[in-house]
């Protein structure tokens, strides 16, 4: 199902830089789940008393600026996928090999892991959430695992919510194609007051940010809005603006309004700070790196959240401390990620693929 009437080719440039700002939300989205002070055990919660300006920096970037990150995926995914006609059931079958038999695999993987670690006396008390104590499961339990359809509404390797909600946003791509197509100043209005207004929608596998922004990204396909006119906008007072609005909760309160406008803008910021790299060894480097993003998507979450308990018990929790797990445990785990992924690319090429759906 394509849009009518529209011409939306991507330069080579542009899709370099795609590349590259796939990589930079892929950092972005760890640093979400970086944002945790102190660690849970099943032996009981360590509570870290720490300065006021840590917290305000871990909410400066984990729930600022890195909350940008899956809403720019959601435009980005529709924006390729409805920028040239597609068969709707060859698409479908193609994101259920990229992005289905992935989301299976490692939940399953995962569950399997803690299922074992489980098994063992002093591994134990890493696993505090009992939705997570996979001996006591019932039939729901294990439905709900892969669906996450109750309670947190996020599947076990929670991450994976996007990749479900991207999987039913593709079910559903001509339909929202075809009202998208023949009302699209519309739907624009409703997508943008849903974000700036709405709390959510109330369906567990349609979150409100990823509707709403794929819906973005139709409309500018359909309007024939490059995202290179992002480079139209003057970086420093976009930069200023994104800044005010990113210090504003932290200094003076913030709203839902302002939070989402927030993030609207940098969607819109980081896709254009990606013109900054001029040097074509530097965006080479970033593309090729980029290839492993979805592999540090997949890999990261379990791993980051283990080596954080395992540094709470380990290693002193003064405020400096605090301060260099935060920002140095993921770019750790970001790296040992790509490391794996690299070793799997080429020692088990076949694993590699299905694991990250072909990717690479």
């Amino acid at each position: 199902m394509e849009l009518s009437n529209v011409n939306y080719p991507l330069s080579a440039t542009v899709s370099r830089r795609l590349n590259v700002y796939k990589l930079l939300l892929t950092v972005l989205v760890v640093y979400i789940h970086a944002n945790a002070s102190g660690a849970n055990f099943a032996s009981g919660a360590v509570t870290v008393s720490e300065p006021a300006w840590l917290g305000n920096f871990r909410f400066f970037l984990s729930d600022g600026v890195a909350r940008a990150a899956v809403p720019g995926f959601f435009l980005t995914s529709a924006v390729l996928l409805y920028r040239k006609p597609f068969r709707w059931e060859e698409n479908l079958a193609k994101k259920l090999r990229t992005l289905g038999i992935p989301y299976l695999i490692l939940n399953t993987l995962w569950i399997a892991v803690f299922f074992a670690a489980q098994q063992i006396p002093f591994a134990r008390d890493f696993f505090s959430n009992p939705d997570k104590i996979i001996g006591s499961w019932g039939p729901m339990d294990w439905l709900n695992a892969y669906l996450g359809f109750s309670g947190s509404r996020y599947p076990f390797l929670y991450p994976l919510w996007f990749v479900r909600d991207l999987l039913v946003l593709n079910l559903l791509s001509p339909v929202l194609g075809w009202i998208i197509d023949r009302f699209p100043n519309l739907c624009l209005g409703l997508a943008l007051a849903a974000w700036l207004l709405l709390g959510g929608t109330g369906i567990f596998c349609l979150d409100l940010q990823g509707i709403c922004f794929w819906v973005l990204g139709g409309v500018l396909v359909k309007k024939g809005v490059g995202l290179e006119q992002a480079d139209r906008i003057p970086l420093l007072p976009l930069g200023a603006a994104y800044a005010a609005m990113l210090l504003w909760p932290i200094l003076l309160g913030g709203s839902r309004f302002l939070t989402r406008l927030m993030i609207l803008t940098g969607v819109v910021f980081w896709f254009r700070v990606t013109a900054l790299i001029r040097s074509p060894r530097q965006m080479d480097m970033l593309g090729k790196l980029s290839t492993f993003s979805f592999g540090v998507y997949l890999f990261h979450e379990f791993l980051l959240t283990f080596t954080r308990k395992a540094a709470v018990k380990l290693l002193p929790l003064t405020p400096v401390s605090q301060l260099l797990q935060y920002l140095l445990i993921p770019a750790a785990v970001i790296a040992l990620c790509i490391a794996v992924c690299v070793v799997l690319r080429k020692s088990f090429p076949r694993l590699y693929g299905l694991l990250t759906g072909g990717r690479g």
